[in-house]
């Protein structure tokens, strides 16, 4: 997909410098503009070659170190997608574990090369046969066409949707690969890593070809050693309990049960404030009953 980028931003430059700075008559620009695709299609071919083969010798000296064979498919198109999927394994998809993610990044990118090509032919097409076009919304349209040509531009309206909707699918797909790539190669930073490939596509092939020469890590094994590792420094500084307290559920205060010291028999029931209150007051009181015998009497009469 990166092809199209490079392609895309060579044929915008070379058509804002016919329509803008161009010399000549209208013919003379008319012939300049048939060329703008296919000047194009190179500029964008050799820079894609360029970084191509750049991550091609990322992925094959990690393919090295693994001891895997057939190193040479990390220079094959497309195949080179899965034969990357080999070394990151099974890639993570909101939680749920995802295997062969190196073979559906694969379909995706043939899916979307192709329709890739199918809009560059038709826009090619119209740029030989009708010349300069105008620009709506960051997009070529003609004016006037009618028949096969009118059909053709259809086609390039919608081909423009298809492939934005292809090149996101295929970027989710890459952005899982590489976040399992990452975390065995760059497992502190694997997150950026993978975002800034996500958002710069053009990313990927240099961050690969700079990781070429780590080793690979299980990164569970790693988080495991990571926290065991925090655990003993937090008992180095704080020590098994930081408050010297016994077990949770325990008396933290490092006492008996009973907070006033005392045992058995000789435990005294705290005082209620309120007792001479309670129902059973006069019942306890050593004299006769002062108050009147009737339980309903309200006190004012005997």
């Amino acid at each position: 997909m990166e092809i199209y980028n490079f392609y895309k931003v060579i044929t915008m430059f070379l058509f804002l410098a016919i329509r803008n700075h161009g010399a000549g008559s209208a013919s003379q620009r008319f012939l300049e503009a048939r060329l703008v695709p296919l000047y194009g299609c190179i500029g964008g071919l050799l820079l894609f070659a360029a970084v191509f083969v750049l991550q091609g010798f990322g992925i094959s000296k990690m393919a090295k170190n693994r001891g895997l064979e057939k190193r040479w498919l990390a220079f094959v198109p497309f195949v080179n997608i899965w034969y990357l999927g080999k070394l990151s394994g099974d890639g993570q998809f909101f939680g749920q574990r995802m295997k062969n993610t190196g073979l559906y990044a694969m379909i995706g990118q043939i899916i979307a090369t192709g329709v890739t090509w199918a809009m560059i032919i038709s826009e090619a097409y119209l740029f030989y046969e009708y010349g300069v076009p105008n620009v709506v919304n960051d997009s070529y349209c003609w004016t006037g066409l009618t028949g096969f040509a009118k059909t053709v531009e259809q086609f390039y309206t919608v081909s423009l949707y298809l492939v934005m909707i292809f090149q996101l699918i295929c970027q989710v797909l890459l952005f899982i690969l590489l976040t399992s790539l990452f975390k065995q190669y760059a497992p502190r930073n694997y997150s950026i890593l993978s975002f800034m490939c996500l958002l710069v596509p053009l990313a990927r092939f240099f961050t690969i070809f700079a990781l070429r020469n780590r080793k690979a890590i299980d990164y569970d094994a790693y988080m495991r050693a990571r926290r065991e590792a925090y655990a003993r420094r937090y008992q180095q500084m704080y020590g098994p309990n930081p408050y010297g307290n016994g077990p949770y559920g325990q008396n933290p205060y490092g006492q008996s049960q009973n907070p006033y010291g005392q045992s058995g028999a000789a435990q005294k029931k705290p005082e209620d404030p309120f007792e001479e209150f309670s129902s059973g007051a006069s019942k306890k009181t050593d004299g006769p009953s002062q108050g009147p015998s009737d339980e309903n009497s309200d006190g004012f009469f005997d």
